[in-house]
């Protein structure tokens, strides 16, 4: 796939019956790991009905802002498998049934696809190919969109093969906890976000049966910028346990 500027990623999660509450999401919050650990930091999220022009709508806004934007789901043989027509309407070119899909997938099962099965080789003109070890559907990358099955096991086996692709320096991090209540801190942390706009500031409630705490995470592709933060913090940050 050609070189695709990584700014803040997308995750675009596909499927009626994931908003139905039919299945629960578990591609979301793996592809988030993920990435992260690779050095990517994920700006939004969005779960999408199995709808063409509405898919396509929300692709083509979200790539104005966000790029690389992984899409799981909807890319099998079923009426409502409509993310690959999706797709290529965003990135504003064809299907075209692709005559290597089609031989990969014949050679495959062992006999001439069916026209059903045949939709599986109908894919975005120009992508590259993500294959698929487990099932049939290949994955595929058009422009900014990064596209993969909806069943975790293809995802999460598919994932590493372009991972490499995206990678850059994984953001800093440095964690401090204190024993108050979020909102006694939320005026320091504020104070701090000003001082260091280029640094992430993250407070995340804690509880352990009567005992409470505040984990405070802060994060930066910036080490001085993170070190300086992190130490006026400490000097200021009340209930901090003893060293």
């Amino acid at each position: 796939m050609p070189q695709v500027e990584v700014r803040q990623a997308a995750i675009v999660v596909v499927g009626n019956e994931v908003l139905a509450g039919d299945v629960e999401d578990h591609n979301g919050a793996w592809l988030s790991r993920e990435l992260a650990a690779i050095g990517v930091e994920v700006g939004i999220a969005l779960t999408l009905p199995d709808d063409e022009v509405l898919i396509a709508e929300h692709l083509c806004r979200t790539a104005e802002r966000y790029a690389p934007v992984f899409v799981t789901g909807g890319i099998g043989t079923t009426l409502d498998d409509v993310t690959r027509q999706a797709v290529a309407r965003a990135a504003g070119v064809p299907l075209v049934l692709r005559a290597d899909v089609v031989a990969h997938l014949e050679a495959s099962i062992g006999r001439p696809l069916t026209p059903v099965q045949r939709r599986l080789a109908e894919l975005p003109e120009g992508c590259g190919l993500i294959p698929n070890r487990i099932g049939r559907a290949p994955g595929f990358t058009v422009g900014p969109f990064v596209v993969f099955p909806g069943v975790p096991e293809m995802l999460r086996d598919m994932f590493p093969l372009v991972a490499e692709r995206f990678r850059r320096p994984p953001a800093q991090r440095h964690t401090l906890f204190t024993d108050r209540w979020e909102s006694e801190i939320a005026a320091l942390l504020e104070e701090l976000a000003a001082r260091a706009p280029g640094v992430a500031i993250g407070s995340y409630p804690k509880r352990d049966g009567a005992r409470h705490w505040v984990e405070v995470v802060l994060k930066s592709h910036d080490a001085a910028s993170l070190e300086a933060a992190a130490a006026w913090l400490a000097e200021r940050l009340p209930g901090q346990p003893a060293a």
